[in-house]
């Protein structure tokens, strides 16, 4: 085997800390124990071609890169951008993040557990630690073109960012669904108001409040494939 296929683990350890996360966190990732992570890291095993590809995903990176430490020599044909549909392409500087179907209380790693991963999404924005949550009603359309959000767009959550009032979140109240809302203090507790004015605001005291988590990005017109 030539010496730079020999070096895989090096790049996988390169990937990891490129995203900034642990082996535990990189395990979870790729649907395998922190155990396997250090095995490859070490180069004690060898990535199966499944976690290969994950990897190269997660990393933006390609997989001549991954396996050799070299691009290829192969050059595609020219993509008629004019063919590829917006929602398919991928822009060169994306990060994928996973998208979860429930958002729970806790911190990264708690809500992106494999089974509750739905998908990866390309999106053009870099922030360490996020997760996607896809919006469902229309509860926060709007008049406003640029603050009307709308069911299918794609909301970048960050756990670990301060909530201050005005911002957007994804909060749960006791027995219910996560929701898009935006965030306000009043005399009488908290605010969660929408934008669409056909739903009224929700008021709330603290202790009815599961969990509440900042967004950080919005991506139109995202959607689950």
């Amino acid at each position: 085997m030539p010496k730079n296929m020999e070096n895989i683990f090096l790049r996988v350890k390169a990937v990891r800390e490129k995203l900034g996360i642990n082996q535990e966190d990189f395990g979870k990732l790729l649907g395998v124990s922190r155990a396997t992570i250090g095995n490859i890291e070490t180069n004690f095993s060898k990535p199966k071609i499944a976690e290969l590809i994950k990897i190269a995903d997660l990393g933006n990176v390609t997989l001549d890169w991954l396996l050799k430490g070299e691009e290829s020599s192969f050059t595609p044909p020219i993509t008629d951008l004019k063919q590829l549909m917006s929602s398919e392409g991928r822009p060169a500087n994306a990060t994928l993040y996973p998208l979860v179907d429930k958002v729970t209380a806790g911190d990264f790693s708690a809500n992106v557990h494999q089974d509750n991963i739905v998908e990866y999404y390309p999106v053009n924005y870099v922030r360490k630690n996020c997760f996607l949550v896809e919006v469902e009603g229309d509860s926060m359309t709007s008049e406003d073109p640029d603050l009307s959000i709308s069911p299918g767009d794609l909301l970048l959550i960050d756990p670990i960012e301060t909530v201050t009032p005005g911002d957007l979140v994804v909060a749960k109240l006791t027995g219910t669904r996560h929701m898009i809302k935006q965030f306000f203090i009043s005399k009488d507790g908290i605010e969660l108001k929408s934008y669409n004015p056909n739903h009224p605001s929700i008021f709330i005291t603290q202790d009815q409040l599961e969990y509440i988590f900042r967004v950080v990005y919005h991506q139109p017109k995202g959607r689950r494939k």
